[in-house]
């Protein structure tokens, strides 16, 4: 074989990884979304043996074919499956949303951080002030605040 033949099979088995690893997931979140036995019973449980490549896919009337067995997905009727039911396209349509609310939530994580660090900054520049006043309550105060969100910038 050359070199990109061997390219291509190395890409093309990695599409195949990405696309097992997405059904593993929907299939979980199937059984955790308590799918019905029927619907379980029809889309099984991915296993490496139904990844095997064989030729009888693309020459099934070739020679030494009649003892092949092709996966359970090969056979199925896909388009009437997905009108009966759309698990698969809700658990493939939650993926975007997950990856939304990862970036959301990091990005409020670094807000909070941000308001934490604006008012230490706030009140150690107010306790400095206040000291050259030479207000005791008022820098007692400032110096207590200041220590606050100290404590709350470093816990984030």
């Amino acid at each position: 074989m050359t070199m990109w033949a061997w390219g291509w099979m190395a890409s093309t088995d990695t599409t195949l990884q990405w696309y097992a690893r997405i059904y593993h997931w929907c299939h979980r979140q199937m059984v955790a979304l308590g799918a019905d036995m029927d619907i379980l019973d029809q889309y099984h449980e991915l296993h490496s043996a139904d990844l095997n490549v064989t030729t009888a896919i693309a020459e099934p009337n070739a020679r030494d074919h009649q003892y092949d067995t092709l996966a359970w997905f090969w056979t199925m009727d896909l388009p009437c499956d997905t009108d009966k039911n759309d698990w698969m396209s809700e658990c493939k349509l939650s993926l975007p949303f997950w990856a939304e609310e990862f970036e959301m939530l990091t990005s409020e994580m670094e807000w909070t951080r941000n308001y934490f660090l604006q008012w230490l900054q706030f009140w150690t520049d107010w306790q400095q002030v206040v000291a050259l006043i030479s207000s005791d309550r008022v820098a007692c105060y400032a110096t207590q605040q200041s220590k606050m969100y100290h404590r709350l910038h470093s816990m984030c």
